[in-house]
């Protein structure tokens, strides 16, 4: 085979490699960059802002080689991973996330680093005079203080605690969903598929005005339409991200009813399938169901309602698919939406049918 079946960034996450080639249907090259670990390098930044702004203890001193009268900067504790996130990668987040908002924490820190623009973590590992190592002590210390001045503040923990509410609210609604749509069927076959838009390599580093918000959403409608009309779908629950090299992309969870259909694999394939037919060929997906094996927590595929090992791996594909937003929410120009589900289901006033025999959710 000369050319690769659709590949796109999607099937990187899922497998977890950086980088994917691949080749679309319509012959068109192109590569994705799997930008998840400027999320991760966000994530570990969070987790130390943390640690420094409950912390007392002064981060950076100074030691010399008295010998060859060279002057060194001593980090000391937390000082050591501070360095380490100074060098953090600025322009791949801009560049990444240029339609996002941070986690305050972030957002604290990746300011204050702007306004110490001569801060080099580079620079400051080397040695100096013992006048030039006093100054970067100076300089780091009162980069630590302000951090701690401005985190400890009422309104910095009101800022956290809204932020924090906010990026839990999709996950606990997607919990409430699944919960309920188990109350009403006591099998269902879960599909999860990844949808996105292939890009040439000559845009690979720039935003594709060809796919905009509003095309992405038509799309997004006529592909729920087909679930609705093709499958005996009783539910869904989709999140819309952005990034500068998948654009704009999709993670799916579609709930069929387990009595009426099995083939998990090959219906996330039709779905995928269809989702190419909507785009004009222009869109690539990666069928998760097709790979259960590769997931330590496979939530995806039959599950009945009594089968919390499943249940607790959907759980897991929902926490994964909203977990982003506590780092980076992404903001629509035009103030769109980036989380939906189907209507909650209500429950039957008529209790006749086969009564369950295990514990359910």
């Amino acid at each position: 085979m000369n050319t690769l079946e659709k590949i796109s960034v999607l099937e990187a996450f899922a497998e977890g490699k950086i980088t994917s080639l691949g080749v679309n249907s319509n012959g068109v090259k192109f590569v994705s960059t799997d930008c998840y670990f400027l999320a991760r390098e966000l994530h570990q930044l969070e987790k130390i802002v943390i640690k420094i702004s409950k912390s007392d203890q002064v981060l950076f001193g100074i030691t010399a080689d008295w010998k060859k009268q060279k002057y060194f900067l001593k980090p000391i504790g937390l000082g050591k991973n501070l360095l380490n996130e100074l060098k953090i990668n600025m322009d791949g987040i801009n560049l990444h996330f240029p339609m996002h908002q941070m986690n305050p924490y972030i957002d604290l820190f990746l300011q204050e680093l702007n306004k110490n623009t001569s801060m080099d973590p580079f620079e400051m590992e080397r040695w100096a005079t013992e006048e030039v190592i006093n100054q970067r002590v100076s300089q780091l210390n009162e980069f630590v203080e302000k951090l701690r001045i401005t985190t400890r503040s009422k309104e910095f923990c009101n800022l956290i605690n809204n932020f924090q509410r906010s990026s839990n609210k999709n996950f606990q609604e997607g919990l409430k969903y699944i919960k309920a749509l188990f109350t009403l069927h006591s099998r269902l076959l879960i599909l999860r598929i990844d949808l996105g838009y292939a890009k040439s390599l000559d845009l690979l580093y720039e935003p594709d005005s060809t796919i905009n918000h509003s095309l992405v959403r038509l799309h997004r409608e006529k592909l729920l339409r087909y679930l609705k009309a093709q499958f005996p779908t009783v539910g869904f629950i989709w999140k819309l991200e952005y990034g500068l090299e998948k654009g704009f992309h999709y993670h799916l969870i579609v709930f069929l009813r387990g009595s009426r259909v099995q083939q998990d694999v090959n219906i996330a394939k039709k779905i995928g399938e269809q989702w190419n037919v909507i785009t004009e060929r222009k869109g690539v997906y990666y069928n998760c169901n097709a790979s259960k094996s590769k997931y330590k927590y496979c939530g995806i595929g039959m599950i009945n309602h009594h089968e919390e090992h499943l249940l607790h791996g959907l759980k897991k594909a929902l926490l994964y698919i909203t977990k982003v937003d506590y780092y980076v929410k992404c903001l629509l120009p035009d103030k769109g939406k980036t989380f939906g589900k189907g209507n909650m289901p209500q429950e039957p006033t008529s209790t006749v049918g086969r009564p369950r025999t295990k514990k359910g959710t």
